[in-house]
This record gives structure tokens, C-alpha cells and sequence, in this order.
């Protein structure tokens, strides 16, 4: 049995801001929009590539939301003929991941509106957008760390 490298999983490097990050998940979400957006509620891009200044490793995460799962679900074939990848599933979120032709990998996970996880990580997003001194804390808290996750993990 021959075992084959799995494209999703390779090392992660954080890059320095870029400001082709935000340009990039409009054109992804303008391409999800097509194809998914009569069941979505809204598209959010976040992550550390959704804020501006900060190093990030350089994944676009988008989130579709969804009035319930099993919209997310009636999705998945269409998120596979967009080319992305099925990775996960839990009670409530979905996942898919995809690279471009480019080499720009793509992690989209579908969450229900209402969830307290998303809502976390939205709140947590827009809190460093609209405050300049977070944001260089915790510029300064990564350059501490020297590439470790805040659970120690090395990034390369």
C-alpha cells in the first residue's frame, strides 16, 4: 500500500501582512457567493489574514453561515465542484479546505448562526481591527514566542 502526502497538512510558516490577503477572500467569497449563496447567510473572512498588520500563516479562512447545519450539508456538493476538499465534520461546523493554482490554500468552515464559536472569533477579529494597540500587542506577544503557537507548537 502505497501512502500519499496529504497537501493540507504540510508545515506552516507565519508571513509577514500582506495586503493581498483581504483582495484574496473577496474573490473567494465572490466565487462561494455564486454557488452557495441562496443558503448562506452572510460570508466572513477571519483569521489573522483578516486583520490588517499582523503576521499570519497564510491561509484565507472563510466562514459561510448558515441558518442551520443542514444547510451547510446541502452545500457540500457544490463546495466540491468548487474544488475544495471535505475535511471535517462536527455537530456544528463543516469543513472544507482547497489550494489555488497559485499555491494560496484556502480553509472554509461552515458555522450556524448563533454560534457562540463564531461569534467568539468575530468579536475577537473586529476587536483587533478597531484597536491599534492590540494589535501590536499581540504583534509583539508572536515576535516573544519566535514562531511558537501559543501552546508551545513549532512553526517553521
Amino acid at each position: 500500500m502505497s501512502l500519499t502526502a496529504n497537501p493540507y497538512t504540510t508545515s506552516i510558516s507565519r508571513s509577514s501582512a500582506t495586503g493581498t490577503w483581504p483582495a484574496l477572500s473577496r474573490a473567494e467569497r465572490d466565487r462561494l457567493e455564486g454557488r452557495i449563496g441562496d443558503r448562506v447567510v452572510a460570508i466572513e473572512h477571519f483569521g489573522s489574514t483578516s486583520v490588517p498588520g499582523l503576521a499570519a500563516t497564510p491561509i484565507i479562512d472563510i466562514c459561510p453561515v448558515v441558518p442551520a447545519m443542514d444547510a451547510a450539508c446541502a452545500c457540500k456538493p457544490a463546495m466540491l465542484d468548487l474544488g475544495y476538499r471535505f475535511s471535517a465534520e462536527r455537530e456544528d461546523w463543516l469543513a472544507f479546505e482547497r489550494r489555488d493554482d497559485a499555491d494560496q490554500q484556502y480553509s472554509v468552515r461552515f458555522h450556524p448562526l448563533g454560534s457562540t464559536r463564531l461569534e467568539r472569533v468575530l468579536i475577537f477579529r473586529d476587536y483587533l481591527r478597531d484597536h491599534p494597540h492590540a494589535r501590536k500587542h499581540l504583534r509583539d506577544r508572536q515576535a516573544l514566542r519566535g514562531g511558537r503557537s501559543p501552546r508551545g507548537h513549532r512553526r517553521v
